[in-house]
């Protein structure tokens, strides 16, 4: 014979407390990729678009040169 568990309450309080723990890391969780996208610099466009264009030109100079048209 087979004996049944009497029903506990504390299977929903348990899942209450780790409905409001999923909650608050949730929140936690969207608050920190927030600040975290506030905090983030922009990149220096005009410095990297310097470094590539003299790259370029440092190119196509040596290719030039290799070419025999200098």
């Amino acid at each position: 014979m087979q004996y049944r568990k009497p029903p506990t309450l504390m299977g929903t309080y348990e899942k209450d407390f780790s409905k409001k723990i999923a909650k608050q890391i949730d929140e936690k969780i969207t608050e920190f990729k927030k600040n975290l996208s506030e905090n983030k610099p922009e990149p220096p466009i005009n410095s990297i678009a310097n470094k590539v264009y003299s790259m370029i030109e440092r190119r196509i100079e040596i290719e030039k040169e290799r070419r025999g048209f200098v």
